[in-house]
């Protein structure tokens, strides 16, 4: 019973924490939709979409520690990579590439039968929203 209520929780905590983890997207996104043009706000889209690239990819290092599971650590890693690498990029070039990373993470998650149903829909969502964002700001400036 206890068990069963913590994972509720945490599914919970899950959901909400990860789409306020969009706002500043959001944000960026409303102030480049109100013509606000400024290298700012989009260095800030740009930098903030890289650190969330990184997150989700730890996710897997995690696993990889916890669990074992030498064939995540290399997939947990290359989101990392690729996101510091778009922070060298103009955001013409990187944000599309974070969308690239953000859809080849999702595919990953998707397939790995370790994972939570409730997990994989959560970041069904926020891929799909993170990167409606991404482009949507990619066409705004």
């Amino acid at each position: 019973m206890i068990m069963a209520t913590q994972q509720i929780i945490l599914r919970e905590r899950a959901y909400w924490l990860g789409y306020l983890g969009l706002l500043p997207i959001v944000a960026g996104a409303g102030l480049l939709a109100i013509q606000v043009d400024s290298p700012v706000v989009t260095t800030g889209i740009q930098t903030y979409a890289a650190v969330i690239l990184t997150f989700v990819g730890a996710v897997h290092w995690g696993r990889s520690l916890e669990n074992l599971e030498i064939e995540t650590l290399i997939p947990s890693v290359a989101p990392s990579l690729l996101a510091w690498c778009t922070l060298f990029m103009t955001p013409l070039i990187a944000l599309p590439l974070l969308v690239l990373g953000f859809f080849s993470q999702y595919i990953f998650d998707a397939r790995q039968s370790q994972l939570k149903h409730w997990y994989k829909n959560l970041r069904l969502q926020l891929t799909l929203i993170i990167c409606a964002l991404l482009s949507l700001s990619w066409l705004l400036i």
